[in-house]
């Protein structure tokens, strides 16, 4: 995803990211092929999810150019699922590391879509482009460094700083006024501080090394 959304910042393709993210996916749900849920299933859950990614492939693939206010209303959509598989998830009992994963990744990629997008028309400057690499990054980081104190669970401030951001980014589409960059830009704020404290935590050495030494 990282060497797609290189080559798609330089030639200007978003189709080629929304591809990439269509193979990487694949390969990770069929990866973790009878661990979706707990009773072996997909799940009603984990199939929303899937419709979310849907959606945001087709906005980065094929609705580059299509009017902000469409975009716009997209991204709400987008943002308004994420909310119901989780609840289905709880309620049907069927929660599941994969679909924690999954329902994570996706997001990741939401923010992803519509940070490229909007750099590419001109919405926003290319400032908007760190809160959709951000993710990305830290999992590069984690693989090449692994971190000493492990993965920082989700907390308020990621989920709120997701929210945000995606909140922020709806907004950029829909207006081309100040408010509309100014809360674009405080969602990426938010999510650079969400990370900030997730590098912390993991890479912060563990009380008893640093007595011991």
């Amino acid at each position: 995803m990282t060497c797609a959304l290189l080559v798609t910042l330089l030639l200007e393709t978003p189709w080629l990211l929304g591809g990439a993210a269509c193979v990487s996916f694949a390969v990770l749900v069929m990866h973790h092929r009878g661990d979706w849920t707990p009773r072996g299933g997909f799940g009603v859950a984990n199939a929303i999810t899937l419709l979310r990614l849907g959606l945001e492939a087709i906005m980065i693939s094929l609705l580059g150019r299509a009017p902000g206010p469409l975009l716009g209303a997209l991204v709400a959509l987008t943002l308004g699922l994420d909310a119901v598989d989780g609840w289905l998830a709880r309620r049907q009992r069927i929660s599941s590391e994969f679909g924690a994963h999954f329902d994570m990744e996706v997001d990741a990629f939401l923010v992803l879509a519509t940070s490229v997008l909007l750099w590419l028309s001109g919405r926003c400057g290319a400032w908007v482009l760190v809160a959709g690499a951000l993710r990305y990054g830290y999992v590069l980081c984690c693989a090449w460094w692994p971190p000493r104190g492990g993965s920082m669970p989700r907390t308020l401030l990621g989920r709120s700083a997701f929210a945000a951001v995606v909140v922020g980014h709806a907004l950029a589409f829909t207006s081309s006024g100040p408010l509309a960059t100014l809360c674009a830009a405080l969602g990426t704020a938010l999510v650079t501080l969400s990370f900030a404290r997730s590098f912390a935590y993991g890479y912060r050495a563990p009380a008893r090394s640093m007595l011991d030494s």
